[in-house]
Formats: C-alpha cells, structure tokens, sequence
C-alpha cells in the first residue's frame, strides 16, 4: 500500500503536465492513440482557459514523477452531475492504491463543489477487466450498458457515484 504522505497532490497544471499525462496514460498499454491524445488535450485546455474549460484536475506527483491523476468536471445542462474523464496511475506505481486515493480526493473536490453524483465511462473489452474492479471496489454501480458502442463487441459500460454536497456517501 502506497503512503498518501510521500506525494504532493495539486490541482494546478503546469506546462509540463500534458506531456507528462501522455506518457502516464501511455504506460498504461492498453488506451489508443487517439484516447491518449485526448487526455493531452484535455490537460492543454485547463492550462488555457482555467475553470471556463470545465475541467478539472487533481495530480499526485512524487518528486519530479507525475505518478497520477484525475480528469472531472461538472455535465454541462446536468444539475449538481460531474463527469471522471480520467484517472489513471503511471504503471510504475499501479496496484498499490494510488488511484483509490487520487479518486477519494477527486470525489471530495467534487462534493465539496456542489456536485450529487459522479458518472464514468469504459469499455467492457477483457483488458479493462481491471478497472471495472477498480470502479466497483469504490462504489461505483453499472448504471448502463450501450452494446457495440465502441466496436463490435465493445460496449459502453456507464459507471455511476451517488454522494450527498459536501458528504460522499459510505
């Protein structure tokens, strides 16, 4: 178990932090190019325009290492509804419960800034086997599933977190 001690959490981004989400999301070896892309221009859109992006970050680096993050941010036209875009751990520090952490910060920032539930998205191919675990081990229940939403035989599953303003729910 990783000790939340021997990080430094922040929200703010700096102009180094796209690339290195890349690289992040990259050691993971299993998201494509153009999901890896995405996170890049997700980080490249809060550094310029701030809150108006709607994204929100929380990063845990370990000295100069990003070693992970979250993307979230409120649903536009969705009372009080956020949405975890990402979170992911640099392999080299996967398993260890860095990204239980990081998603308990993520959700306490989103509580605290009014939100009621969180809704996340993956694929159900094999190889996400992991992080259906992973959602289900912090709460999240399967709300929806869209067949062949990514691919033939790659559905959609929708991934939701109820939790009171202020107060996650336990």
């Amino acid at each position: 178990m990783i000790l939340t001690d021997q990080f430094v959490f922040r929200a703010i981004l700096r102009e180094t932090d796209p690339e290195a989400i890349g690289e992040l999301v990259r050691s993971a070896g299993f998201f494509y190019q153009e999901e890896i892309e995405i996170a890049v221009q997700l980080a490249r859109e809060r550094i310029m325009k701030g809150e108006n992006s709607g994204y929100f970050f929380l990063l845990a680096d370990i000295g100069n290492e990003l070693a992970g993050y979250a993307c979230f941010g409120p649903v536009p036209g969705a009372k009080d509804t956020w949405d975890l875009y990402w979170v992911a751990v640099h392999d080299h520090f996967r398993g260890k419960g860095l990204g239980s952490i990081i998603l308990d910060k993520s959700i306490g920032i989103m509580s605290h800034s009014g939100a009621r539930q969180v809704y996340a998205e993956t694929s159900s191919r094999e190889m996400y086997h992991a992080t259906h675990q992973f959602y289900e081990k912090n709460e999240f229940l399967i709300v929806a599933r869209l067949k062949d939403f990514y691919d033939l035989g790659d559905d959609k599953l929708i991934y939701m977190r109820k939790f009171m303003k202020g107060l996650v729910f336990d």
